[in-house]
């Protein structure tokens, strides 16, 4: 090769996702199977918005909307009925957890990554608890700004419920309906997978 009539040498370098720091958002659906005694099913909806401070770390908070399926023979479902319902008219609404995220990219370099999240916080709005879900996944760019996730995961969820019992059980509560339950806090444990994107 003539040297002479090479006029440059292109060092252009290859575009990487997560290589500045900016504001992100993640949107995820799901589906959830109950773990334990509690058997109860959900699909799930989950955002997160926050900042990516550098390649490997983002924080942000969310909200999600996890529409639980309770099973026969299972609380919250009662089955003292002909068709069995829920035994607190609250539990016909989603579970509704605010949370907040942090999460950490393992790879910078190339435009898939496997990634770690952690979520912690309430349930409001229909019902009060705690939440907690951490996460594994990976994440597939489509461009330096958005992205597909897949992700695996455990939630758990705390939230008081009615457990329906008769009227001379010890610290039955009369309810307007006719019967009487005990103010129960119950404990849920799901596991999920979910697929969502990001951008």
């Amino acid at each position: 090769m003539d040297s002479n009539k090479v006029d440059y040498i292109s060092h252009e370098k290859r575009k990487k996702n997560y290589d500045t720091s900016h504001f992100r958002g993640f949107v995820d659906v799901g589906y959830a199977l109950g773990l334990g005694p509690s058997r109860n099913h959900y699909w799930l909806i989950e955002t997160s918005f926050g900042y990516q401070f550098n390649a490997h770390y983002y924080l942000g908070a969310g909200i999600g909307l996890h529409n639980f399926k309770a099973q026969v023979d299972t609380y919250p479902l009662r089955n003292d009925l002909a068709v069995p319902e829920h035994n607190d008219p609250k539990w016909d609404f989603p579970l509704v957890p605010v949370y907040v995220e942090g999460r950490y990219n393992l790879r910078s370099e190339t435009m898939g990554t496997p990634w770690a999240s952690l979520k912690v916080g309430a349930n409001t709005f229909n019902h009060s608890g705690f939440f907690a879900s951490p996460s594994l996944g990976w994440h597939f760019a489509a461009s330096q700004y958005f992205s597909f996730n897949v992700g695996i995961g455990y939630a758990l969820h705390t939230a008081r419920y009615k457990l329906w019992c008769t009227g001379d059980t010890p610290g039955a509560i009369p309810d307007k309906s006719g019967h009487s339950y005990l103010d129960k806090n119950g404990v849920f444990h799901n596991a999920f997978v979910k697929f969502g994107v990001e951008f």
